[in-house]
């Protein structure tokens, strides 16, 4: 992930074809410090379609939000 233009926001971007329904993840900071220590994991859901996800979270916060982009 990379904050390109320094706003803040990390974004990236992925292209992959999974038979997968969803990917669950955490973030890890600079200093190799992982979130959401004793928690689980964050999960982002796929649909059986091609899609455009964005993923809103703040980092060792708990929740995220996750809205398809329509093309």
């Amino acid at each position: 992930m990379t904050d390109r233009n320094g706003d803040g926001i990390y974004e990236l971007t992925l292209s992959e074809t999974t038979a997968q329904s969803s990917v669950a993840f955490k973030f890890v900071n600079r200093d190799n410090i992982f979130e959401l220590d004793c928690k689980p994991n964050r999960t982002i859901q796929f649909e059986y379609k091609p899609e455009t996800l964005e993923y809103h979270a703040i980092f060792n916060v708990e929740g995220g939000d996750q809205k398809s982009i329509k093309p």
